[in-house]
């Protein structure tokens, strides 16, 4: 059995959280010459510190394949930018509540109208759809494409190198939110576009802490409930210009107050 409350104790004995993050603009940015660390999620945790009163420590970059290792072994005390969920995920780590929302969709190479509304052709071994190995978008594929060839990446690369397997005519298409083909196509401007349809899924965005820690959980889902609840995440989204990004709604909208004495 797991023990309980071990980070927790920690982190309230030094009075800080050390952050493990990964780049996923505009969620998580990462200056390449300085090394700092800015975005959406880096504003939300900047704000759990100061109503907790602990110090953020920006101090461990991972690779998104380290993520659950480093969670479970507390190399990390929280990773601070947030997963998608999955089923492998969810055996071997705890969820905060979550953050915000994404809808995922099918990505092709630029002028590639094959797919546009007619999704149900890719699962056919004449197609090869990319994801990343061991993530929530290999799994959504296999079960929406089960016949479709693979070309995933790695868990040690990045969204970008799945975009690059479709442009690089590896694959057909690939599964990205928004926000990160915003940042990407700035980047590389012409080279891939939505396939026309509806979202292929959507993910919520919640903060993996280790089995055991549910004292840290509850912690965290204090602090986030009161950002949810008072337009915080919302705003966020807007700041950081996190298109087809969702705020949870807040537990309770109170009534428009009338502002006559």
């Amino acid at each position: 059995m797991a023990e309980t409350d071990t980070v927790y104790n920690k982190i309230i004995a030094k009075q800080s959280i050390d952050c493990g993050y990964a780049e996923w603009p505009p969620f998580m940015k990462v200056d390449p010459n300085s090394g700092e660390v800015s975005g959406l999620m880096h504003d939300v945790w900047e704000m759990i510190g100061t109503k907790l009163g602990l110090k953020i420590n920006w101090n461990k970059s991972l690779g998104w394949g380290e993520i659950t290792e480093a969670v479970k072994t507390a190399k990390v005390d929280v990773f601070c930018v947030g997963i998608w969920p999955d089923a492998g995920r969810t055996k071997s780590l705890l969820l905060s509540r979550n953050v915000f929302y994404n809808p995922l969709y099918l990505f092709a190479r630029k002028g590639d109208r094959r797919f546009d509304n007619n999704y149900e052709i890719l699962n056919d071994s004449a197609y090869t759809v990319a994801g990343a190995e061991g993530d929530t978008t290999s799994s959504i594929l296999a079960i929406k494409f089960p016949k479709a060839k693979t070309a995933h990446i790695s868990p040690m690369q990045q969204q970008g190198d799945m975009l690059m397997n479709v442009v690089s005519e590896k694959a057909d298409v690939t599964l990205v939110d928004i926000p990160y083909i915003e940042e990407y196509s700035k980047e590389n401007p012409d080279k891939i576009e939505r396939v026309a349809g509806a979202p292929l899924a959507l993910l919520p965005t919640a903060i993996p802490l280790a089995v055991g820690e549910t004292q840290l959980k509850t912690m965290i889902d204090s602090v986030l409930t009161d950002l949810i609840n008072d337009g915080t995440i919302a705003a966020l989204i807007k700041k950081w210009e996190a298109k087809e990004t969702y705020a949870p709604q807040p537990d309770v909208v109170l009534p428009v107050q009338d502002k006559s004495p």
